[in-house]
């Protein structure tokens, strides 16, 4: 069956479901040695909380964000946690008719010191399910206190807008968004890419189309080079082909897109699977999911933090694992990609699995850290460098369920 593109949102999770039973299943997994140096550390997460999002500080701490909340009510917090310890917990926004996905959640980021951004989705008074906005609120004292809500656009169209990132920009922070006012407006049946320029006085410039065929729910992801920010996301291409792309903005322009990897993936709907991407300074690693050729992947590349033109892909996974992929960078030219891995035959788990690349190709033994359910509930693994180690956060979905947060030590990964 072929679907019409505005009607995807009608079968994704027909899609989806499809998917998971025919990708997911393998073989009787088994955990490396050296995943039992890791080690689960307390979090003020609440009991049911979902969905972390990790980031540094500029001080090398990390800011942890997640959700809490009841019904219909919802509960952005966040904490920080520096020298082993969490040592700030403080609460961005709350509010009700939130939509909140386990891909296209709300977060807090921080852009430096003291200017965060929060951001969140709620739900248009329509009848329409995928119709939510975009907002977002600043706090210029690191998190004391938080602006009024603001969308980061001014049409008003109710239709989609969601999977957002946030990164430095300008001096200030850019945001880009899947906006899909176009097909709402039944101008096209093509969502697009969007961005928009924050002001740390609450400003927001005009936002504009960086690309105007995208994918429908992949979420997007930036980096900062030495030139400036790096956004990529999965793009719509002629054949349905839905492979990545990615921009850079350099003094104020954004490049035209140009493909990170294109294996031609041909598929009639979103499968749901964002890629990620990151930085050191020196050099740019992205990681991505595919399924081209009906063969699921996790796969990722490297490019030099000046030129940014890729070198050839590489498959971290090629045993048809889930994907929901991250990757961080290292201060060598290494890097960390985690991701799911297929759904053990057995035990009906899949793991959180990580893997180091070098961008001269060489790869250490893929990690199987941690089981996790393999359901959408379980989000989307997030993880950051934190001195020594790496912590990588999820949500547990077994009792008691909440956010899980795993320490684990740089000296595993070969």
């Amino acid at each position: 069956m072929r679907l019409v593109f505005k009607d995807f949102f009608r079968y994704c999770s027909t899609i989806i479901i499809v998917f998971n039973l025919s990708w997911i299943i393998s073989a009787c997994q088994t955990f490396d040695q050296s995943s039992q140096q890791s080690r689960f550390i307390e979090n003020p997460a609440a009991i049911g909380s979902q969905f972390p999002y990790l980031s540094s500080l500029p001080d090398g701490s990390m800011l942890m964000s997640w959700i809490e909340g009841k019904g219909n009510h919802q509960v952005l917090k966040f904490a920080i946690y520096r020298q082993d310890r969490w040592v700030r917990i403080g609460q961005a926004v709350q509010g009700s008719g939130w939509y909140v996905n386990w891909a296209d959640y709300p977060a807090v980021v921080a852009i430096d010191d003291s200017f965060w951004v929060a951001h969140w989705r709620v739900k248009s008074k329509t009848e329409q399910i995928y119709d939510y906005d975009v907002f977002f609120s600043i706090s210029v004292d690191a998190g004391v206190t938080w602006s009024a809500p603001q969308k980061p656009y001014q049409d008003d169209t109710a239709a989609a807008h969601g999977f957002v990132s946030v990164f430095p920009a300008l001096g200030q922070a850019g945001i880009v968004w899947l906006d899909g006012r176009d097909v709402a407006k039944k101008i096209s049946d093509r969502f697009s890419l969007r961005y928009a320029l924050i002001h740390r006085n609450g400003q927001i410039d005009s936002d504009r189309v960086i690309d105007d065929n995208t994918c429908t729910c992949c979420w997007t992801a930036s980096a900062v080079t030495s030139k400036g920010p790096v956004v990529v996301w999965r793009s719509r291409r002629g054949d349905e082909i839905r492979d990545h792309h990615f921009v850079q903005l350099i003094d104020g322009i954004w490049s035209d897109p140009q493909p990170v990897s294109q294996e031609g993936w041909s598929i009639a709907g979103c499968p749901v699977n964002g890629p990620s991407i990151a930085t050191n300074g020196k050099y740019v690693a992205a990681s991505w999911f595919t399924a081209e050729g009906n063969r699921p992947r996790v796969r990722s590349a490297f490019a030099n933090d000046s030129s940014l033109q890729f070198n050839q892909a590489l498959d971290i996974d090629d045993e048809k694992p889930i994907g929901r992929t991250r990757v961080i960078a290292l201060t060598d030219e290494t890097a960390i990609v985690i991701w799911i891995t297929a759904m053990d035959k057995v035990t009906r788990k899949a793991s959180v699995a990580a893997r180091s690349i070098g961008m001269n190709g060489n790869m250490g033994q893929i990690k199987r850290l941690s089981e996790i359910n393999p359901g959408r509930d379980s989000g989307v693994p997030q993880i950051v460098k934190n001195r020594s180690s790496v912590i990588i956060a999820w949500t547990q979905t077994e009792p008691p369920s909440g956010v899980k947060v795993l320490f684990v030590p740089l000296e595993i990964f070969d």
